[in-house]
């Protein structure tokens, strides 16, 4: 099994005026869109006239590098327009697993149609694609040989796509700017990828929950934990995330417990499969944009809940400085981010995680 990492599309749009018929002719109209198209020197722009807005839209495939890249936008762009003026809107971030045959694309097709919603994200089957969208993000897990209409064979994609919101919101909350810089490099791309795969598909291979269970049993966790795992994977297979995550408190440590057995909690009927969607650690990536659920905030008293400590242990925490909080209004927010930095760096949780949670789900 193959599998290739890449950058299939780079959105830009721009505002503009009306440009007027005469530069408009040899240009597509599509009526039913109202907008026009045109494709010169390897640039393809979509006008919407009515809007005063172009898109402009790249294959950075066909580049050796981000510097060949800008250079050959710059001196093609039409109407006048600069590289500068351009403002990123959307990267199609693509995976793509080569499989053995016709027969095991359809095997992992029907694995991932079992894929969860999670917190922003809506799911939405439609032949043989999956498709998990929210406002900044757009998860798309399709069959490549029937979109390219064969070109591709046996061939499964996975395509992220960071949407013009992704972008607002990198700047608004981390100060990241929307150059094209900060999200085009190795680092960045496996970042991307690796980030939603853990929190949409996860880590762990696919397999009976017979198997599972085997794994679990063979574990160093405590009874009562490895009950709780085998409870939590026949559940997964029944149950929708948000009662998944109202039953279980402990709901992203049992993920993690079961990713670290290399089991992912999509279970098959029969079938054992490796995941395809394994790539490199992102802890070495050092140019990596945070996805919107890691800026997700929570109230103090959430803060407590989730970590099963009383509320003023949480007090104590940002007082001391252990634990970033921010104002809003009249409460105290904490970022996801702040408080994963507070499980990795204070002894008492470290030491919860290091060992096993204990019986009542831990962090």
């Amino acid at each position: 099994m193959k599998t290739n990492i890449f950058i299939d599309t780079i959105r830009y749009y721009v505002s503009i005026a009306d440009v007027g018929n005469e530069v408009l002719q040899g240009w597509k109209y599509i009526r039913a869109s109202k907008y026009y198209i045109n494709t010169t020197s390897g640039i393809h722009y979509i006008y919407y006239r009515n809007k005063g807005i172009m898109h402009i839209i790249i294959d950075p495939k066909k580049f050796t590098s981000l510097d060949e890249m800008e250079s050959s936008i710059n001196n093609n762009l039409i109407f006048g327009l600069s590289y500068k003026e351009l403002k990123l809107s959307r990267i199609d971030y693509t995976m793509d697993m080569v499989c053995q045959s016709a027969n095991q694309v359809k095997e992992y097709l029907e694995v991932f149609a079992h894929l969860k919603e999670y917190k922003f994200f809506k799911k939405k089957i439609y032949k043989d694609t999956i498709y998990l969208n929210s406002k900044s993000t757009s998860i798309k897990i399709y069959d490549k040989h029937v979109e390219s209409n064969g070109i591709y064979n046996n061939t499964i994609r996975l395509e992220i796509s960071m949407l013009r919101s992704f972008f607002r919101n990198q700047l608004k909350t981390f100060g990241r700017c929307d150059e094209l810089f900060n999200y085009f490099d190795e680092d960045a791309r496996i970042s991307i990828l690796q980030k939603y795969i853990q929190l949409i598909i996860h880590t762990g291979n696919f397999m009976p929950i017979a198997a599972a269970k085997k794994i679990v049993n063979l574990s160093n966790y405590k009874a009562d934990y490895k009950k709780k795992l085998i409870k939590f994977l026949i559940d997964y297979k029944i149950k929708d995330n948000k009662e998944l995550r109202k039953k279980y408190s402990g709901y992203s440590r049992l993920v993690m417990s079961l990713d670290e057995m290399n089991i992912n909690p999509i279970t098959t009927n029969t079938l054992e499969l490796s995941n395809p969607f394994q790539i490199v650690d992102i802890s070495k990536c050092t140019n990596a944009p945070i996805p919107e659920e890691e800026y997700e905030m929570y109230t103090l008293q959430e803060v407590a809940d989730a970590l099963q400590i009383p509320l003023s242990t949480v007090r104590l925490y940002v007082r001391e400085g252990k634990l970033e909080a921010t104002k809003v209004g009249r409460y105290y927010m904490v970022k996801a981010i702040s408080l994963n930095k507070l499980i990795n760096t204070v002894d008492y949780f470290k030491d919860r995680i290091d060992e096993e949670p204990n019986s009542r789900g831990g962090i």
